[in-house]
C-alpha cells in the first residue's frame, strides 16, 4: 500500500469497511471483526491508530502481523486470506489488513453460535434471514441451492406451496402472486442455462414427488424384534416433502412404541415408553441438517426393545463438536432450516439437543447420547425397558383395598365434581343396589361424601 493511499484512509472515519485500533486487539475479538467484514463488504483494519485519529503507531510490527497470522489459523476458516501490510507513515509504523468480501459465505469463528456481519462501526450477530441470504447468493457451494437434472417447474407442487403459506407462522406474511414469484422470494430458485429451476431445497419442500429426482432423500424407518437388526417386526420407506417425511416417521415410531395409561392422583394420564417430542426432534434435525451430498446414504430412525436411534448422513458442521454440540450452532442448510422453522416444525435454532435433554429428563430417563460412527451423525434415545410395565401398574395409595369399579367412581367424580348413582350404574353396568353399596363403602372409607337425598342425592369427593 502507497502512502498516498494509506493518507486517504487515515482521512476516513470508522465505518462499514474501516476498523481503527490502537493496539493488535484480543484474539476473539480480532476473530469476529475479521469475519464480519467477509460477510458483508470487506474492509480495513488499521493497527496504530487510537479512537481520536491519533497516529501512536506500532512497536514491533512483525510480531503483530505473527499474532494476526496465528489467530487466523486457529480461529478462522478462510478460503482467502486478507492481506497484512506494514505501513512506514510520518516516521512510524502500521499494519493494515485488508480483508475481501468473501466468497463462500458464512465465516464462523469456531465456537462462536453465530457468524458476525458489519452494520455501520460495529459488529453484531447475524440474523436469520442475514445468514440465509449469505448462502442463497454463494448458493454454488452449497446442494441445497444446486439445480437438479431433470427438475423444473412443473415438479413443484402449488398444493404443497400454498400448505406452507397456510401454516406459516413466522418470517411475516407471504403475498399472493405467480407460483415463480412466491419461490423466488422463499429462495428456492435458481438458474440453469437459461430456465428458472427449483433447488434441492424447493424440491424438498415443495416437490410433487422429490425421490424421483433425489432417491437418497428416503427416510428408512423400521422396528425390529429385540436389540438388534436381525428379524423387522415392522417397515417402511417414508417419500414425500421433508414436512410430509417427519409426520409420518411420527406416527411409525407411534404404533412401534409402547403407550398405556397410568393413575396420577386423581386423574388417568396417558402414557408414553418415549418422549414423543424428543423422538420429533431428532428425526426433524437428522432431515433438516444432513448432508445431502451424501447421496449414497439415507436417514434411518430404528426402533427396538431398548432404544431407538436416528442416523443421519454426514459427520457434524465445522467448528461442532460432540463436545459444544449443545451451545455451538452451524447451519449446514439454512434455507431448508429457515422453511422448517417459518411453519413450526422447528423451534428456535440450537434449542434442539438441550429440550431433547429435557424432554427425556422428564420421563426419567437417561440424556440422548450423540456420536458420530463414521460419515454419519446418529442420536439414540434408551427406553424405560422393564419399567415401563411396573411404573404402568403403579397405583396410588388411596386405590389400595378399591375395586375397579370404586376407581373408577372415584376419578369420574375428580373429573365431573361429583356422581351420582345413574352414573354408576353407567360406567360400571351394574344395578342400582350394587351402586348404592359400593357409594356407602366410599364414605364410610371417608374418600366421599354423600350429598342429598332421594332423587337429588350425589356424591363428591372428600380427598
Amino acid at each position: 500500500m502507497d502512502t498516498s493511499t494509506f493518507a486517504d484512509l487515515l482521512r476516513q472515519y470508522e465505518s462499514e469497511t474501516l476498523e481503527l485500533k490502537r493496539e493488535l486487539p484480543l484474539s476473539s475479538d480480532l476473530a469476529v471483526l475479521i469475519s464480519a467484514f467477509y460477510n458483508t463488504r470487506g474492509g480495513a483494519i488499521i493497527i496504530g491508530v487510537d479512537d481520536a485519529h491519533q497516529l501512536v503507531g506500532v512497536e514491533h510490527p512483525q510480531n503483530v502481523e505473527v499474532g494476526i497470522l496465528n489467530m487466523i489459523r486457529a480461529r478462522l476458516t478462510l478460503n482467502i486470506p486478507p492481506t497484512i501490510e506494514i505501513v512506514s507513515y510520518q516516521g512510524r509504523e502500521f499494519v493494515v489488513v485488508a480483508c475481501p468480501k468473501g466468497i463462500q459465505r458464512p465465516y464462523w469463528v469456531r465456537d462462536h453460535a453465530r457468524p458476525h456481519v458489519r452494520i455501520g462501526s460495529t459488529c453484531r450477530e447475524a440474523t436469520n434471514d442475514e445468514i440465509r441470504q449469505m448462502y442463497i447468493e454463494d448458493h454454488e457451494l452449497s446442494y441445497e441451492s444446486m439445480a437438479l437434472p431433470g427438475v423444473t417447474l412443473d415438479e413443484i407442487s402449488p398444493e404443497r406451496v400454498n400448505w406452507y403459506i397456510t401454516r406459516r407462522v413466522r418470517g411475516g406474511q407471504v403475498h399472493p402472486g405467480s407460483l415463480p414469484e412466491l419461490l423466488s422470494k422463499l429462495g428456492v430458485l435458481t438458474t440453469k442455462g437459461n430456465a428458472v429451476v427449483p433447488t434441492a431445497a424447493g424440491l424438498l419442500l415443495f416437490g410433487r414427488d422429490p425421490q424421483r429426482f433425489m432417491p437418497h432423500a428416503t427416510l428408512r424407518v423400521a422396528r425390529f424384534l429385540g436389540n438388534d437388526m436381525t428379524t423387522f417386526l415392522d417397515q417402511a420407506d417414508l417419500i414425500g416433502t421433508i414436512p410430509q417425511m417427519i409426520d409420518e416417521a411420527e406416527k411409525f415410531v407411534s404404533r412401534n412404541t409402547r403407550h398405556g395409561i397410568r393413575i396420577v392422583g386423581f386423574q388417568h394420564v396417558n402414557v408414553h415408553e418415549y418422549p414423543s417430542e424428543a423422538i420429533r426432534e431428532a428425526i426433524t434435525n437428522a432431515l433438516c441438517h444432513r448432508d445431502w451430498g451424501h447421496i449414497g446414504m439415507q436417514v434411518r430412525v430404528a426402533i427396538f426393545d431398548n432404544r431407538i436411534f436416528v442416523d443421519s448422513p454426514g459427520r457434524l458442521p465445522p467448528g461442532v463438536t460432540l463436545e459444544n454440540i449443545e451451545h455451538v450452532h452451524v447451519l449446514r442448510n439454512p434455507i431448508i432450516a429457515q422453511l422448517l422453522y417459518d411453519i413450526d416444525y422447528i423451534e428456535n435454532w440450537g434449542s434442539g439437543i438441550l429440550r431433547m435433554k429435557q424432554d427425556m429428563q422428564k420421563y426419567n430417563l437417561t440424556p440422548p447420547i450423540f456420536t458420530e460412527p463414521g460419515p454419519n451423525f446418529t442420536v439414540t434415545f434408551y427406553g424405560p425397558q422393564e419399567r415401563f410395565m411396573r411404573d404402568l401398574e403403579a397405583r396410588p395409595e388411596w386405590t389400595k383395598g378399591l375395586s375397579e369399579r370404586q376407581i373408577i367412581a372415584v376419578l369420574h367424580a375428580a373429573e365431573k365434581r361429583k356422581i351420582t348413582t345413574g352414573e354408576y350404574c353407567r360406567l360400571n353396568n351394574v344395578s342400582n343396589m350394587t351402586a348404592f353399596r359400593d357409594l356407602q363403602e366410599l364414605c364410610e372409607r371417608k374418600l366421599m361424601e354423600q350429598v342429598g337425598e332421594g332423587r337429588g342425592t350425589f356424591y363428591r369427593l372428600l380427598l
